[in-house]
Protein backbone atom coordinates (compact mmCIF):
# COMPACT_ATOMS: atom_id res chain seq x y z
CA UNK A 1 0.00 0.00 0.00
CA UNK A 2 2.78 2.38 0.92
CA UNK A 3 4.42 1.60 -2.40
CA UNK A 4 1.35 2.70 -4.35
CA UNK A 5 0.96 5.90 -2.36
CA UNK A 6 4.61 6.77 -3.13
CA UNK A 7 4.06 6.15 -6.83
CA UNK A 8 0.91 8.30 -6.72
CA UNK A 9 2.79 11.29 -5.30
CA UNK A 10 5.56 10.87 -7.87
CA UNK A 11 3.02 10.97 -10.68
CA UNK A 12 1.36 14.05 -9.20
CA UNK A 13 4.72 15.82 -8.71
CA UNK A 14 6.07 15.21 -12.18
CA UNK A 15 2.68 15.84 -13.72
CA UNK A 16 2.63 19.31 -12.21
CA UNK A 17 6.24 19.97 -13.14
CA UNK A 18 5.71 19.03 -16.77
CA UNK A 19 2.70 21.35 -16.95
CA UNK A 20 4.82 24.25 -15.70
CA UNK A 21 7.53 23.51 -18.26
CA UNK A 22 5.07 23.38 -21.13
CA UNK A 23 3.43 26.71 -20.27
CA UNK A 24 5.88 29.22 -21.72
CA UNK A 25 5.06 32.92 -21.85
CA UNK A 26 5.20 34.49 -25.30
CA UNK A 27 6.70 37.72 -26.67
CA UNK A 28 3.14 39.03 -26.83
CA UNK A 29 2.71 38.42 -23.10
CA UNK A 30 5.97 40.06 -22.02
CA UNK A 31 5.57 43.08 -24.29
CA UNK A 32 1.96 43.80 -23.36
CA UNK A 33 2.70 43.32 -19.69
CA UNK A 34 5.70 45.64 -20.07
CA UNK A 35 3.51 48.29 -21.75
CA UNK A 36 0.97 48.01 -18.96
CA UNK A 37 3.68 48.58 -16.38
CA UNK A 38 5.13 51.44 -18.45
CA UNK A 39 1.79 53.21 -18.63
CA UNK A 40 1.42 52.80 -14.87
CA UNK A 41 4.91 54.33 -14.48
CA UNK A 42 6.26 51.14 -12.96
CA UNK A 43 9.43 51.51 -15.00
CA UNK A 44 11.56 48.92 -13.23
CA UNK A 45 8.99 46.18 -13.90
CA UNK A 46 8.51 47.42 -17.46
CA UNK A 47 12.27 47.28 -18.09
CA UNK A 48 12.42 43.64 -16.95
CA UNK A 49 9.67 42.64 -19.37
CA UNK A 50 11.04 44.63 -22.32
CA UNK A 51 14.49 43.15 -21.70
CA UNK A 52 12.99 39.67 -21.85
CA UNK A 53 11.54 40.47 -25.26
CA UNK A 54 14.82 41.89 -26.60
CA UNK A 55 16.85 38.96 -25.29
CA UNK A 56 14.51 36.06 -26.06
CA UNK A 57 12.24 37.34 -28.82
CA UNK A 58 14.31 39.97 -30.64
CA UNK A 59 13.17 38.76 -34.08
CA UNK A 60 9.50 38.88 -33.12
CA UNK A 61 7.20 41.69 -34.20
CA UNK A 62 7.72 43.23 -30.75
CA UNK A 63 11.53 43.27 -30.88
CA UNK A 64 12.06 46.86 -32.04
CA UNK A 65 9.20 48.23 -29.93
CA UNK A 66 10.58 46.59 -26.80
CA UNK A 67 14.02 48.03 -27.57
CA UNK A 68 12.55 51.50 -28.07
CA UNK A 69 10.53 51.36 -24.87
CA UNK A 70 13.59 50.32 -22.92
CA UNK A 71 14.94 53.72 -23.88
CA UNK A 72 11.64 55.35 -22.96
CA UNK A 73 11.70 53.77 -19.50
CA UNK A 74 15.17 55.06 -18.75
CA UNK A 75 14.28 58.46 -20.22
CA UNK A 76 11.25 58.68 -17.94
CA UNK A 77 13.52 57.80 -15.00
CA UNK A 78 15.90 60.60 -16.08
CA UNK A 79 18.68 58.07 -16.61
CA UNK A 80 19.64 59.70 -19.87
CA UNK A 81 22.92 57.89 -20.58
CA UNK A 82 21.18 54.53 -20.21
CA UNK A 83 18.32 55.75 -22.38
CA UNK A 84 20.81 56.94 -25.03
CA UNK A 85 22.41 53.49 -25.03
CA UNK A 86 19.07 51.78 -25.67
CA UNK A 87 18.12 54.14 -28.50
CA UNK A 88 21.57 53.57 -30.03
CA UNK A 89 21.00 49.81 -29.81
CA UNK A 90 17.81 50.17 -31.80
CA UNK A 91 19.69 52.10 -34.48
CA UNK A 92 22.52 49.57 -34.62
CA UNK A 93 20.57 46.30 -34.47
CA UNK A 94 17.22 47.13 -36.09
CA UNK A 95 18.05 49.42 -38.99
CA UNK A 96 14.77 48.71 -40.80
CA UNK A 97 12.52 49.61 -37.87
CA UNK A 98 9.85 52.25 -38.36
CA UNK A 99 10.80 53.56 -34.91
CA UNK A 100 14.21 54.82 -36.09
CA UNK A 101 13.13 58.48 -36.49
CA UNK A 102 11.73 58.56 -32.97
CA UNK A 103 14.79 56.78 -31.60
CA UNK A 104 17.11 59.31 -33.28
CA UNK A 105 15.12 62.25 -31.94
CA UNK A 106 15.00 60.85 -28.41
CA UNK A 107 18.73 60.07 -28.59
CA UNK A 108 19.34 63.75 -29.29
CA UNK A 109 16.98 64.68 -26.46
CA UNK A 110 19.01 62.52 -24.06
CA UNK A 111 22.12 64.58 -24.73
CA UNK A 112 20.04 67.76 -24.64
CA UNK A 113 18.92 66.83 -21.14
CA UNK A 114 22.53 66.10 -20.18
CA UNK A 115 23.73 69.44 -21.54
CA UNK A 116 24.77 71.49 -18.47
CA UNK A 117 24.65 75.18 -17.72
CA UNK A 118 26.83 77.23 -20.01
CA UNK A 119 29.58 77.72 -17.41
CA UNK A 120 30.38 73.98 -17.33
CA UNK A 121 32.22 71.79 -19.87
CA UNK A 122 29.96 71.30 -22.87
CA UNK A 123 30.70 67.90 -24.45
CA UNK A 124 27.07 66.78 -24.17
CA UNK A 125 25.93 70.04 -25.74
CA UNK A 126 28.05 69.34 -28.82
CA UNK A 127 26.81 65.73 -28.84
CA UNK A 128 23.19 66.88 -28.70
CA UNK A 129 23.72 69.28 -31.61
CA UNK A 130 25.30 66.49 -33.66
CA UNK A 131 22.41 64.10 -32.99
CA UNK A 132 19.75 66.71 -33.75
CA UNK A 133 21.53 67.52 -37.02
CA UNK A 134 21.58 63.82 -37.95
CA UNK A 135 17.86 63.70 -37.21
CA UNK A 136 17.17 66.69 -39.47
CA UNK A 137 19.38 65.29 -42.22
CA UNK A 138 17.60 61.94 -42.35
CA UNK A 139 14.08 63.00 -41.35
CA UNK A 140 13.62 66.64 -42.46
CA UNK A 141 9.83 66.28 -42.77
CA UNK A 142 9.27 64.60 -39.42
CA UNK A 143 6.79 66.18 -36.99
CA UNK A 144 9.62 66.87 -34.53
CA UNK A 145 11.90 68.62 -37.04
CA UNK A 146 10.82 72.09 -35.87
CA UNK A 147 11.59 71.17 -32.26
CA UNK A 148 14.99 69.81 -33.30
CA UNK A 149 15.80 73.08 -35.08
CA UNK A 150 14.79 75.09 -32.04
CA UNK A 151 16.90 72.90 -29.74
CA UNK A 152 19.96 73.33 -31.97
CA UNK A 153 19.53 77.10 -31.83
CA UNK A 154 19.17 77.04 -28.06
CA UNK A 155 22.30 74.91 -27.65
CA UNK A 156 24.34 77.10 -30.01
CA UNK A 157 23.37 80.17 -27.98
CA UNK A 158 24.53 78.38 -24.85
CA UNK A 159 27.92 77.63 -26.41
CA UNK A 160 28.30 81.19 -27.65
CA UNK A 161 27.47 82.57 -24.21
CA UNK A 162 30.04 80.29 -22.61
CA UNK A 163 32.76 81.46 -25.01
CA UNK A 164 31.88 85.12 -24.42
CA UNK A 165 31.89 84.77 -20.64
CA UNK A 166 35.18 82.89 -20.76
CA UNK A 167 36.62 85.78 -22.75
CA UNK A 168 35.28 88.26 -20.20
CA UNK A 169 36.82 86.24 -17.37
CA UNK A 170 40.23 86.35 -19.01
CA UNK A 171 39.74 90.07 -19.61
CA UNK A 172 39.19 90.61 -15.87
CA UNK A 173 42.23 88.45 -15.10
CA UNK A 174 44.27 90.68 -17.45
CA UNK A 175 45.10 87.68 -19.64
CA UNK A 176 44.36 89.65 -22.79
CA UNK A 177 45.68 87.19 -25.38
CA UNK A 178 43.39 84.45 -24.07
CA UNK A 179 40.50 86.89 -23.89
CA UNK A 180 40.96 87.82 -27.56
CA UNK A 181 41.12 84.13 -28.48
CA UNK A 182 37.71 83.42 -26.94
CA UNK A 183 36.13 86.60 -28.30
CA UNK A 184 37.30 85.61 -31.79
CA UNK A 185 35.77 82.16 -31.26
CA UNK A 186 32.40 83.81 -30.69
CA UNK A 187 32.71 85.83 -33.89
CA UNK A 188 33.98 82.97 -36.06
CA UNK A 189 31.93 80.05 -34.73
CA UNK A 190 28.74 81.78 -33.61
CA UNK A 191 28.51 84.73 -35.98
CA UNK A 192 24.69 84.66 -36.11
CA UNK A 193 24.17 84.97 -32.35
CA UNK A 194 23.47 88.14 -30.35
CA UNK A 195 26.79 87.75 -28.51
CA UNK A 196 28.92 88.82 -31.48
CA UNK A 197 28.76 92.55 -30.79
CA UNK A 198 29.95 92.10 -27.21
CA UNK A 199 32.75 89.85 -28.45
CA UNK A 200 33.84 92.46 -31.00
CA UNK A 201 34.00 95.15 -28.32
CA UNK A 202 35.77 92.71 -26.01
CA UNK A 203 38.55 92.43 -28.59
CA UNK A 204 38.80 96.22 -28.73
CA UNK A 205 39.05 96.47 -24.95
CA UNK A 206 41.69 93.72 -24.74
CA UNK A 207 43.77 95.41 -27.46
CA UNK A 208 43.57 98.75 -25.66
CA UNK A 209 44.90 97.11 -22.52
CA UNK A 210 47.70 95.55 -24.56
CA UNK A 211 48.48 99.06 -25.86
CA UNK A 212 47.74 97.97 -29.42
CA UNK A 213 45.85 101.17 -30.13
CA UNK A 214 46.04 101.07 -33.92
CA UNK A 215 44.60 97.57 -34.07
CA UNK A 216 41.98 98.50 -31.48
CA UNK A 217 40.91 101.50 -33.57
CA UNK A 218 40.62 99.33 -36.70
CA UNK A 219 38.46 96.81 -34.83
CA UNK A 220 36.27 99.61 -33.52
CA UNK A 221 35.84 101.15 -36.98
CA UNK A 222 34.79 97.72 -38.23
CA UNK A 223 32.25 97.55 -35.39
CA UNK A 224 30.71 100.94 -36.27
CA UNK A 225 30.52 99.95 -39.94
CA UNK A 226 28.94 96.57 -39.33
CA UNK A 227 26.63 97.55 -36.46
CA UNK A 228 25.61 101.19 -37.08
CA UNK A 229 22.44 100.84 -34.99
CA UNK A 230 23.92 98.72 -32.25
CA UNK A 231 22.54 98.91 -28.72
CA UNK A 232 26.17 98.68 -27.61
CA UNK A 233 26.92 102.07 -29.19
CA UNK A 234 27.50 103.82 -25.85
CA UNK A 235 30.14 101.27 -24.83
CA UNK A 236 31.75 101.52 -28.27
CA UNK A 237 31.95 105.31 -28.02
CA UNK A 238 33.50 105.04 -24.56
CA UNK A 239 36.18 102.71 -25.96
CA UNK A 240 36.74 105.12 -28.85
CA UNK A 241 37.31 107.95 -26.38
CA UNK A 242 39.78 105.79 -24.49
CA UNK A 243 41.74 105.10 -27.69
CA UNK A 244 41.82 108.78 -28.63
CA UNK A 245 43.19 109.69 -25.20
CA UNK A 246 45.97 107.10 -25.33
CA UNK A 247 46.81 106.84 -29.01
Amino acid sequence: MTKYIFIFFIVIFFGCSSDEIIVEKSADYYFKFGMSEFQDENYFEAIENFKTVTLQFSVSKYGDSAQYYLGECYFARKEFLLAAYEYEMLKKTMSLSELLPLAQFKLAMCYYQLSPKHIIEQKYTYKAIDEFQIFLEYYPSHDSSKIATEKIRELILKLAKKELETGNTYLQLENYKSAIHYFKNVIEKFHDTPYVEDAQLGIVEAMINRKKFKEAKEELEFFFTKYPKSEKKERAESLEKSIDEKF
